[in-house]
């Protein structure tokens, strides 16, 4: 055994070196692949985070633009109930209104929320 050892001392030291060295050389490649993996799941998480983000806002909005039209409804139908007279020739009816009287109603509403 001891003359063998003497006779491969290269192979020996060629094959010791290349076990370290590819150990350090797959360490670095897991450590990159599970970096790798990391930043993907960052990246995923924060287009969740933009997505529900959105999606909170348009709610939102459609919330307000809901609320606008029957602040004016029930504006208008007010205004209607006070405006249908029969000095005026109208004859009331219930849930009627004037359709520019309502859509001033809305848009006054939406530009009070800041909306278009």
């Amino acid at each position: 055994m001891g003359n063998f050892i003497k006779e491969n001392k290269i192979i020996i030291a060629v094959i010791f070196a290349s076990l370290i060295l590819g150990g350090f050389y797959y360490a670095s490649q897991l450590s990159k692949q599970k970096s790798i993996e990391k930043q993907q799941t960052i990246k995923l998480q924060e287009e969740r985070i933009i997505e529900e983000k959105k999606l909170k806002e348009k709610t939102l909005l459609e919330s307000k633009k809901k609320a606008c039209a029957s602040e004016a409804e029930q504006n208008a139908l007010e205004r209607y109930k006070i405006f249908c007279t029969p000095e005026n020739y109208c004859v009331y009816k219930e849930r009627y209104y004037i359709t520019s009287v309502y859509e001033t109603a809305y848009k006054t509403c939406l530009q009070k929320e800041g909306l278009k």
